[in-house]
């Protein structure tokens, strides 16, 4: 009997195998048939094709395939760069910036991102980082120049981060001068694509009339947007807005910044009615704020009464 029952496992395990083998070889039949009949339709389309239209056609196909391929190692490369900046980073606090213990990191990461850019000519991210990597670390052949130009091409391609950067780097007293009062132009940029950052420093030079004419309107749009973004500080700064009725949630409801580019007067836009409770309102950014560990929001939570407006609206937080 144990004979035969070992003679039937094996016939059993022999079946199923058998089973297998078939429905693998049946799969790849189906996924070589699959292959021969996609190459025939492209051969149809392909001999069906203009003569004159071919070449055209080819180059394009190649360069979509070379282009895919350089981007791919053009962010391995990237990987490569932003993990050893991220090592620079985590150290410089406990170091000098000259430290000669971080040029190997340094060299690394810069050597990185230039292999991108020379993968990729227009990987955006590769010059931000490398043009980062100028201005603002201590390497010794650091140019000012250099990271201007990388960060300003990066910009005009319409890279959000590098519209911020650059607008950053024009509003430090030392590093790139502002000849031309761009850095409000690239902020604005950056702000009307809803970068946060930007957004809130747009809000905080309409709000204070820096370089402009004074816009509440305006710098609430651009706190409230950054609000819906995560940034903590616009969220405070915004629900202080809606608490001294200055605005409500509804002036978010524009898509764009450009509506409010322009004031309504000389001195800024006029105090809107209030139509929701604004204390409630309030007190969801000022909530939204003190979760993203704002200690001003915790402040206004505190100030904020049960049942009446905060005092005298006339006046700005």
């Amino acid at each position: 009997e144990s004979g035969s029952g070992e003679g039937g496992l094996a016939r059993t395990s022999t079946s199923t195998h058998t089973h297998t083998l078939t429905w693998k070889m049946g799969c790849r039949c189906l996924s070589i048939l699959r292959r021969q009949a996609n190459s025939f339709m492209l051969g149809k389309m392909w001999s069906t094709m203009p003569r004159l239209l071919r070449p055209q056609i080819s180059s394009i196909w190649q360069t979509i395939r070379n282009t895919s391929g350089n981007a791919a190692k053009s962010l391995e490369y990237i990987g490569k760069g932003i993990i050893a900046m991220k090592e620079v980073d985590r150290v410089m606090d406990y170091t000098d910036p000259d430290d000669e213990r971080l040029q190997p990191l340094l060299k690394t990461a810069k050597e990185n991102f230039e292999m991108a850019l020379e993968v990729d000519n227009r990987s955006t991210q590769a010059m931000l980082l490398l043009g980062r990597l100028h201005l603002d670390y201590y390497i010794p052949t650091a140019s000012t120049d250099i990271g201007a130009a990388l960060l300003t091409e990066a910009a005009e391609m319409g890279n959000t981060d590098a519209q911020y950067e650059l607008a950053c780097q024009l509003r430090k007293e030392e590093g790139i001068l502002d000849v031309e009062g761009k850095a409000l132009y690239w902020l604005e940029s950056a702000a009307c694509q809803l970068h946060p950052k930007a957004l809130f420093l747009v809000g905080c030079i309409y709000l204070g009339g820096e370089h402009t004419t004074r816009d509440v309107k305006a710098a609430a749009w651009c706190f409230g947007r950054a609000a819906e973004k995560g940034h903590s500080g616009a969220a405070t700064v915004y629900g202080a807005l809606i608490a001294k009725g200055f605005c409500n949630r509804s002036i978010t409801d524009a898509t764009t910044f450009v509506q409010y580019q322009k004031p309504v007067n000389g001195e800024g836009s006029a105090t809107v009615e209030v139509e929701e409770s604004t204390e409630e309102v309030a007190r969801e950014y000022f909530q939204m704020a003190a979760e993203g560990g704002d200690e001003l929001a915790l402040e206004w939570l505190n100030r904020l009464p049960a049942n009446e407006m905060l005092s005298d609206p006339k006046s700005l937080p």
